[in-house]
C-alpha cells in the first residue's frame, strides 16, 4: 500500500505578530483624566446599574473619545 501525498504547498500563516505590533501602537500615549471626572463617569454607569468592571470600562472609552473630539465628557453624558 502506497501512502498518499500531496502537491499543494500549504504554508501556515500566524497573523500574531500583526496583531500585537497594532496594539503595541495603540496605547503608546499616556493618558490621564482628573481624578473627579473619572469619579463622576463611573459613578454615573454604576447608578443605572452596570457592574464596577463594565463601568470603568465605559467610562474610559468615553473619557478617552471626549478627548479626542475636544468635547466635554460631562456634556457627552447629558446627551445619553
Amino acid at each position: 500500500m502506497t501512502t498518499p501525498t500531496s502537491t499543494i504547498n500549504l504554508v501556515p500563516t500566524d497573523s500574531a505578530n500583526s496583531v500585537k505590533e497594532f496594539f503595541n501602537k495603540y496605547f503608546v500615549e499616556p493618558i490621564s483624566y482628573p481624578a473627579n471626572q473619572v469619579d463622576a463617569v463611573v459613578g454615573y454607569f454604576l447608578k443605572r446599574g452596570f457592574d464596577s468592571i463594565s463601568a470603568t470600562g465605559v467610562a474610559t472609552v468615553l473619557l478617552q473619545q471626549a478627548k479626542i473630539d475636544n468635547v466635554n465628557v460631562f456634556t457627552l453624558l447629558d446627551t445619553l
